[in-house]
């Protein structure tokens, strides 16, 4: 189990020393000595120090896990082959320059790697857009387009360009009633 670290910049040490004092007298070996327990002591004594001394520290709280990285077989490759020219290239001793050939092997290695990636990203970019424009339903296409929106830092709508977030979902709105009011036919 990990525990987040505390943010001792933020720490009132008075509070710390005084809490430490108070909590650890009756820590210490009596009649048996048993280091087990004087050690669970100390680190709850510890702890309870820190709790009390930094306002937002929370012991319990889990660390975020990120989300996995979207990879596909050849990114995966393509990145173990540039682990193992990075390591050739390490064992070499690191030479600098375009002369040595761990090092040619090594930039041959990460741009293969960059350009799996930015093939990866821009097949993606094509699904995503293509599902945005095949959405039958209006809670699939909003719900795609919101996944999209965060991409976005301006917006140019009718002559006007749109940098607040709320100015930017204003202005899609303002488009999208456009697209769903029919326009007036001339009569004939």
């Amino acid at each position: 189990m990990t525990h987040p670290k505390p943010r001792w910049s933020k720490c009132n040490k008075e509070i710390y020393r005084t809490y430490l004092q108070q909590s650890t007298k009756p820590i210490g070996c009596q009649a048996t000595c048993n280091p087990e327990r004087d050690i669970e002591l100390l680190i709850a004594a510890l702890t309870q120090a820190t709790v009390a001394s930094i306002p937002s520290y929370n012991p319990t709280a889990k660390k975020k896990k990120r989300p996995p990285k979207a990879r596909g077989p050849d990114i995966q490759a393509a990145a173990r082959i540039s682990k193992h020219a990075w390591w050739v290239w390490k064992c070499d001793g690191a030479p600098r320059g375009d002369s040595h050939p761990s090092a040619v092997e090594m930039k041959k290695a990460k741009q293969n790697l960059r350009k799996a990636q930015r093939k990866f990203h821009a097949m993606k970019r094509c699904s995503d857009l293509e599902s945005i424009m095949n959405a039958t339903d209006d809670n699939t296409f909003y719900k795609l387009v919101r996944q999209w929106s965060h991409l976005t830092s301006c917006l140019l709508h009718e002559g006007r360009k749109l940098t607040s977030p709320e100015d930017i979902s204003d202005g899609w709105a303002k488009h999208f009633e456009t697209l769903a009011t029919p326009k007036k036919r001339p009569k004939i």
